[in-house]
This record gives structure tokens, sequence and C-alpha cells, in this order.
């Protein structure tokens, strides 16, 4: 990549890079420093910095304010909410590496179907979709080895280069490195991450054979017209790329496929493990049973986003709005074009 190339996306993705500095500098450190309720009040107040100074941050509020329909005010409380979000999740983070959290102390609470109950206290291996929920407490537990009664887990993830000259792609990474130390924190034994690319049928065989659960995050935007993918509405995005490889996956190593979406419970002292599946489908070819699969889970998630969207990591984008009173995702309405006709002239 060229230098002017770096410097060009230097300026053009300063957001990104004000954000990756920012977690760096002071959300790190202070991990160390301060309680975790300071942590969130200073998370408040430079995401507040954040988003006024910031034209990625304007962006932002004006996006909700398009999605929910909501006042300038209310729109800028959930953009400053949903930076804060990321701010705060960081150092918690950071807290589990060091030990200083420890997401195995709160108790974790199953809601589930009993078919999908059966699933977890079986013999049998399971796929585990999970989406890109606030990466606290609660999503951490997931991993935790008392919670799925000790299966070794195998964590599918994207490989990331050494070299990232890009702000934006600097700063995801980042963050996704950080989860991953988290996730190695709390739970040493017992799990791995696999990376994409050749590992798929070793995961076939394993699901077939061993007492373990594949963790496949089933939002992540995937590359279009790559092998395995589904285009779709999905939360305010007109389409978006997904891949259909967690239910592959379940298909042929004939394994349950199971969503999670953990929560806090109201005190913020336990875990509501909300599990929902074993997903199933009676389309006529193999494809199409696992596009009817992964778009019934999606449905699941964008629900989610529509009620939570401050804990929503990914971009929800601003071409559809979420309807409250039915609780779905809608078009937004075509703008009213007024036509003028001059004197005289008919229809």
């Amino acid at each position: 990549m060229e230098v002017k190339q770096v410097l060009s996306a230097l300026f053009y993705e300063r957001a990104d890079l004000v954000r990756g500095l920012m977690l760096v500098s002071i959300f790190r450190p202070v991990a160390y420093l301060l309680p975790q309720f300071l942590i969130w009040g200073l998370a408040l107040v430079l995401a507040t910095v954040f988003v006024v100074l910031m034209s990625g941050g304007r962006r932002l509020v004006r996006e909700f304010m398009i999605i929910f329909g909501v006042t300038w005010t209310a729109a800028l409380r959930l953009a400053i909410r949903s930076h804060a979000k990321r701010f705060n999740e960081f150092a918690l983070q950071q807290k589990m590496i060091s030990r200083l959290h420890k997401p195995e102390k709160f108790p974790v609470h199953f809601e589930a179907s009993e078919e999908a109950r059966a699933i977890i206290d079986g013999p049998d291996g399971f796929v585990l979709a999970q989406t890109h929920f606030e990466r606290g407490t609660a999503a951490a537990t997931v991993f935790l080895e008392k919670t799925f009664n000790a299966r070794k887990m195998y964590i599918v993830a994207f490989k990331l280069p050494r070299w990232i000259p890009l702000p934006h792609l600097w700063r995801n990474s980042l963050q996704l490195r950080q989860v991953m130390r988290a996730c190695q924190a709390i739970r040493p034994r017992g799990m791995e991450f696999v990376f994409t690319g050749g590992a798929f049928n070793s995961l076939v065989e394993r699901l077939r054979n061993e007492h373990v659960i594949v963790s496949i995050n089933i939002d992540a935007h995937w590359g279009r017209n790559r092998s395995t993918s589904l285009e779709r509405p999905f939360c305010g995005a007109l389409k978006r790329t997904f891949s259909t490889g967690a239910a592959k996956l379940a298909r042929l190593s004939n394994a349950p496929l199971l969503l999670a979406i953990p929560v806090l419970g109201p005190d913020h002292r336990e875990v509501r493990m909300r599990l929902f599946g074993p997903f199933k489908s009676d389309a006529a070819t193999d494809e199409q049973r696992d596009i009817e699969i992964t778009s019934a889970m999606l449905d699941l998630v964008e629900l989610e986003v529509g009620v939570r969207p401050c804990d929503y990591v990914l971009e929800i984008g601003a071409d559809r709005r979420w309807e409250t009173e039915s609780q779905r995702w809608t078009c937004l309405p075509e703008p009213a074009i007024a036509v003028h006709r001059a004197p005289g002239m008919s229809s």
C-alpha cells in the first residue's frame, strides 16, 4: 500500500483512529486503576465529546433519528450510549484479562426449550451460533467451562494480519484481539480458536465424533458472491450479505444448531442464557435449507437489535426503520413529490 493511500486513509478514517487511540491509551490503563462504575462515567463523558466533535458521531445521531423516528436529543443520547458501551466493554475485557473481573462468579440461568436443554446435557456435539452484541460479562459466560458441562469449545474466527495500515481495520482488529485475549483468560483450557479457511472439514469430523461445541458468529459481514452466502435486508440495511456456514456445518455433521443471545438479569448480578432452536428446515434442497435456517436466526437477531440498539457492535444501517409497536423493521416511506402543472394543462 502506497504512503499516499495510507495518509489519505488516516484523514478520512480519523474517527476510527481516534476511537482506537482512546481504547489503547485511556480505557486499557484505567481498567487497572478505577472501579467499573467510574469507568462507565468516564466512558459517557468521552463518548459525548466524540459524538459532538467527530463527523462519524454526528452521523450516528442522524441515523438513530431516521431508524427510530425520535427527536435529535433522544438520538444524541442513543449515540452517546452506544459509543460509551464500546469504551466500557473494552475496559471490562481488560479487567477479565488481568483477572480483576471474573465472569465465573455470576450465576447462569438457562432460558431454553426442553429440546435445547436435552442437546446441552446430551452426549453429542452441537453448533452454537452467536452474535455481535455487547461483549461483556453476559457474553463471556458462554465460554466458561461450567456453562456447557465442560465441553471443549472451538471458536471460528477471522485470522488477523499483522500489519494493518487502515484505521478502521486497525480499530476493528484491536477490539477483536481484546475479545480473544479475554476469552483465553477466562478459559485457559478446553477452548481453541479455529480460523476461517481450511478448517471446515476438521470441524465436521469433530462434531460427528466428539463431545464438543463449535461457536460461529452468524451476523458477521460476508463478502458478496462468496460461497455459502445469503443476501437479505437486515435491521436498517436494505441488503447485507451473511454466511450460511453455521447451518451448513450443522447439516453436514448432523449436529443440532442453537442460537445464544445472553443478557444480564435486571439486577446485573446474574446472566440469562437465552438459547433458541434447534433450527430445522423442510426445504427441498440443502442450499435452501441452509438459507432458511440462517434467515430464521437473523430474524431473531434483528428483532433484538431493534429492542436494544446500543448493545449491538456492528453497523445497523439507516435505510429502514424500527416500528416499536409492531416490533419489526420496515422500509422507509417514499418521499412525496409535488407535481406542478402549467395553467391550462390537463393531467
